[in-house]
């Protein structure tokens, strides 16, 4: 479905439940906000991320992409010019527990990373010979809002495009807290949502399960072509 055509389906979803009319501005607006929140509660759409300026020498740590919401897989390019999946390690307190001289160890070519508030570190440091190296972060992101009426939800499975007009009944209803009526339908548009959510979190996670970005991209193999393709 286009914009416009989830703007139309929202309006028919409203109805006369309301009693202030929505405006296709704010209505455009919901439906960008709509499709942000279910990408950041189903992480359903992915991408990759080429960190500006790459590896820099001793310095374990990446501040994220903005659109990331959660980092899946971490490459660096090796001295060969391949790109290699590093390990993942679950905390830095795993990290202490495991090698407690990680902080201490020599710089190399990183071969581990785990995820921190809003970045993710590496292990080891990197050495001077890959300074300025590609860096490369693979995850769940918030896709880029759809600014033209024929403009479409970028990776949203096509069932799920009324999953956001469903959030812009809800949402514009909720306001209108003088209606019981629109308090009411504001209810029921929310479990709607509400139920799609779960629904499409469950068909993301068992698809991850079998086919996720990095099941296949064992540490130390070089990464596929076509695999890192946005720059931050």
């Amino acid at each position: 479905m286009t914009r416009a055509q989830i703007v139309t389906l929202a309006r028919d979803y409203l109805q006369e439940a309301g009693t202030v009319p929505l405006s296709s501005a704010l209505a455009n607006d919901l439906v960008n906000e709509a499709q942000g929140e279910l990408a950041e509660v189903a992480e359903y759409s992915f991408a990759s991320f080429t960190v500006t300026g790459g590896l820099v020498e001793n310095q374990h740590d990446y501040a994220l992409p903005n659109t990331l919401v959660r980092a899946r897989a971490v490459a660096v390019q090796d001295a060969d010019g391949n790109l290699r999946t590093l390990r993942e390690e679950q905390t830095e307190r795993g990290m202490d527990a495991a090698y407690p001289s990680w902080r201490t160890d020599a710089a190399g070519l990183p071969d581990r990373w785990w995820p921190a508030p809003n970045a993710v570190w590496l292990h080891p440091k990197p050495s001077a010979t890959y300074a300025a190296t590609p860096l490369q972060i693979r995850g769940s992101r918030t896709p880029p809002d759809m600014t033209g009426d024929s403009d479409v939800p970028v990776d949203l499975p096509a069932r799920y495009h009324r999953t956001l007009a469903k959030y812009v009944a809800w949402r514009w209803l909720e306001i209108d807290k003088e209606s019981p009526a629109a308090q009411k339908w504001a209810g029921v548009w929310k479990s709607e949502f509400d139920r799609d959510v779960a629904r499409l979190r469950a068909l993301v996670r068992s698809r991850f399960d079998t086919d996720g970005p990095s099941i296949r991209l064992d540490p130390g193999r070089p990464v596929p072509d076509g695999w890192l393709d946005d720059e931050v």
